[in-house]
């Protein structure tokens, strides 16, 4: 059981690297996805990998690749012993995304909404590794120490 705890948060430590690359990528991820609502709402079809350059449609299948592959982690993080944590941030990332879907056609709010959700995503990826591999916190129960001290 161990090995398969292990073996789950290395995989966290593999996406939490690859958020820490994608950070510095999304300027030209959020240039990309306007650009694609641009062209769906022109032409009336999405648009495929022809229609842009090689390298924007890698970093923007890059992005929903890690943010999909981020989602699944989290999801099936809810049966450790963090789950309230994973919860937590599964719910902030659920609203986040319908923020998204509601001010999409603002390019600065999207931008900034892109960006927060995948810092969110990656300082809880990179604290649930390493809570799991060193620190053995009760996260959620900190969480909530910390919220305490503000109100």
């Amino acid at each position: 059981m161990i090995f398969l705890s292990h073996l789950f948060y290395f995989i966290g430590l593999l996406l939490f690297l690859a958020n820490l690359g994608l950070l510095t990528k999304i300027n030209s991820v959020v240039k990309v996805q306007s650009w694609a609502k641009a062209f769906s709402k022109v032409t009336k079809k999405k648009p495929e990998k022809s229609d842009m350059q090689n390298q924007q449609y890698r970093d923007l299948m890059n992005f929903n690749s890690v943010l999909l592959a981020d989602f699944f982690w989290l999801f099936f993080g809810i049966i450790t012993p963090n789950w309230k944590f994973f919860l937590l941030t599964l719910s902030v990332i659920l609203c986040l995304n319908i923020f998204l879907s509601l001010f999409q056609e603002i390019k600065f709010i999207t931008k900034f909404l892109n960006f927060t959700k995948l810092v969110i995503v990656t300082i809880s990826v990179g604290l649930l590794v390493i809570n799991h591999f060193h620190l053995h916190l009760d996260l959620f129960k900190e969480f909530q120490i910390v919220l305490s001290r503000f109100t």
